[in-house]
């Protein structure tokens, strides 16, 4: 647990682990709005206000809709499926929507920085987290050049970083090798295609392997 010092002496502030281990997290005591998550085995229920989700996300706005379309979306019975949500990312961003600034991290890891890419990206909420990236990045930003850390392409795309972009994107056409089929590979192995910007496969099909092809035979 974490300790922080007050006017009025000490009290503890559950750490990120504690909150993510109870199966109900109150963002919002008085949350009008239940999301239930569910990744994997991952079960997880976040009670939070609507009014906060429609201020901060246009997609979360549209969901609960009264005439919402979106199929995860019941806003009549005050549930909200997400499947696939990462909880802890997740999380991170329902904590800045409800103006909850204390329990949100100073630094995350790689995976972490990932997972809250994709749901930004999913939510359409990058100008919710601009206040964050800076100190999120500068610690991650030299794995960027590493073998493995490919998705960082993923990462620079949504956060609107053209030069680290655009520097990942120009080693991969180098590097990579792109089959008519299966895996696409590079130094460190195969290329994790789930978490690419839109099209990034299909072009480099489309632009590189003729040219590796005739290469290679």
């Amino acid at each position: 647990m974490e300790s922080s010092q007050t006017s009025i002496g000490f009290f503890v502030r559950p750490t990120t682990h504690d909150v993510m281990d109870e199966p109900t997290v109150y963002v919002d005591p008085s949350g009008d709005i239940k999301l239930l998550v569910q990744a994997g085995e991952d079960q997880k229920t976040f009670v939070v206000s609507s009014k906060a989700l429609c201020l901060a996300s246009p997609v979360w706005r549209a969901m609960l809709d009264s005439k919402s379309r979106f199929k995860e979306a019941s806003p009549s019975t005050g549930e909200v499926f997400l499947e696939d949500d990462d909880s802890e990312a997740l999380w991170i961003l329902l904590n800045i929507a409800h103006f909850r600034f204390l329990e949100v991290p100073q630094s995350l890891e790689y995976d972490q920085l990932l997972r809250v890419s994709i749901l930004c990206d999913k939510y359409d909420i990058v100008t919710l987290v601009r206040p964050w990236l800076p100190k999120w990045i500068r610690g991650l930003k030299h794995l960027s050049c590493c073998a493995g850390y490919e998705e960082w392409l993923f990462i620079a795309w949504v956060f609107g970083d053209t030069s680290t972009f655009e520097r990942i994107a120009y080693g991969l056409v180098l590097e990579i090798k792109v089959p008519l089929c299966g895996s696409y590979l590079t130094a460190s192995g195969s290329l994790p295609t789930e978490n690419l910007p839109p099209g990034t496969l299909g072009q480099w099909r489309i632009e590189i392997y003729p040219f590796q092809r005739f290469f290679w035979s």
